[in-house]
């Protein structure tokens, strides 16, 4: 079993002391423990545990999803008071960032929808296109099934 410790790594770390073999098989076998305890025992975290950052249902008003935590740019954030003025907010705008709401001809604070995703010139575009893919493959789906690439075996 491998430790992460190969002989050029302990070369170039030649003033720390290489450590007792006793240390190192229990970190092995705490790595192994942890790699199986979460492969065969850990279970999926409950649906009120987890961390969604897209709403799992369009707005009802206005059909359109909503975006919850962001990482640097604002898109598709809905600007609450709290989005806008909690403490990480205020940081972004003081280092030069933008909040929720700000620019919102640039982040669409109102949502998106899914087929109007992507760069501005191509927004809105290919819809009918898409309409008759998915139509043809729920034709090809009951009976069977095919490649989605398109090719035939």
């Amino acid at each position: 079993m491998k430790t992460g410790s190969s002989p050029l790594t302990r070369s170039t770390l030649h003033s720390v002391p290489e450590p007792p073999k006793a240390i190192e098989n229990m970190v092995i076998y705490l790595r192994l423990g942890i790699k199986y305890f979460r492969r065969y025992l850990g279970l999926p975290r409950p649906s009120f545990l987890t961390n969604r950052m897209i709403s799992e249902k369009p707005d009802p008003t206005t059909g359109l999803y909503q975006v919850h935590i962001y990482e640097a740019y604002p898109y598709y954030v809905k600007p609450t008071l709290w989005r806008r003025w909690n403490p990480i907010a205020i940081l972004r705008f003081l280092s030069g960032g933008d909040r929720p709401g700000d620019k919102p001809e640039k982040y669409h604070p109102e949502g998106y929808k899914v087929d109007e995703l992507g760069p501005p010139r191509w927004q809105g575009k290919g819809k009918d296109w898409m309409a008759d893919d998915v139509k043809r493959g729920q034709k090809a789906v009951p009976s069977g099934g095919t490649c989605p690439f398109g090719f035939t075996s």
